[in-house]
């Protein structure tokens, strides 16, 4: 079994054939992905299952970070995570991706769902780290900030929760670590199913990709 830090391949072509080759040998391959059990995240992503935005027509991710962009770039350092992030709030395939990449300083991207759209934009050299999320449907707004929870929802007064820790990028706590390592045992186990730990991957490679491309034919807009 493996797990690894995303991205862990640069093709949907390679995914699938990690994937194949996972299920021919009974293996799991398993993005550590530890930010999803920060408890802003899990309060925002519990509303979206209770439906109480509505259906989704946007969402957007904004990734602030200090210090000077890493090799790569501040999209190597922080678009695995927005896309993921993005994907689990709108919740349906991509259909196209706009992308503009600032000398590696910042990235800017557009993501077309049929029906809603999705945007990101990521920074380095920042005075302070931010990672802000947030999903609107017809029925209402959310927004997670921090350590903060917005919710803006249809005949209920706006309302704001403070939550413990912050969720900002890169950050990484030991007991998030810990139950994104259960999660990999269970699905090791059998008591998870096979292959959920990827179930965004193939999308944000596929996003991934393209969006270096978009970004390189001036931020024309491609279809995936």
């Amino acid at each position: 079994h493996v797990i690894c830090e995303p991205p862990f391949c640069l093709s949907t072509t390679e995914f699938e054939k990690l994937r194949a080759a996972a299920e021919k040998t009974e293996r799991i391959i398993f993005p550590v992905q530890p930010w999803e059990h920060a408890a802003p995240w899990l309060s925002l992503t519990a509303a979206l299952n209770r439906g109480v935005a509505g259906e989704i027509n946007y969402a957007e991710v904004q990734a602030l970070s200090p210090g000077p962009a890493p090799e790569g770039g501040a999209a190597a350092a922080m678009d695995w995570q927005a896309f993921s992030m993005l994907l689990a709030m709108v919740r349906r395939p991509p259909s196209a991706i706009e992308a503009r990449l600032d000398q590696g300083k910042a990235a800017a991207y557009h993501a077309h769902f049929g029906g809603a759209d999705g945007f990101v934009h990521l920074a380095c050299g920042s005075h302070a780290p931010r990672l802000r999320a947030a999903v609107a449907g017809d029925k209402g707004r959310l927004e997670m900030d921090g350590n903060l929870l917005r919710l803006d929802l249809k005949d209920a007064p706006p309302e704001t929760v403070e939550l413990r820790h912050a969720l900002v990028p890169g950050a990484c706590r030991p007991e998030w670590l810990a139950a994104e390592l259960l999660d990999f045992r269970k699905e090791i186990e059998g008591v998870r199913v096979r292959g959920s730990g990827l179930r965004n991957a193939r999308h944000c490679v596929k996003l991934l990709r393209n969006a270096a491309y978009s970004a390189s034919v001036k931020s024309a807009a491609i279809p995936l």
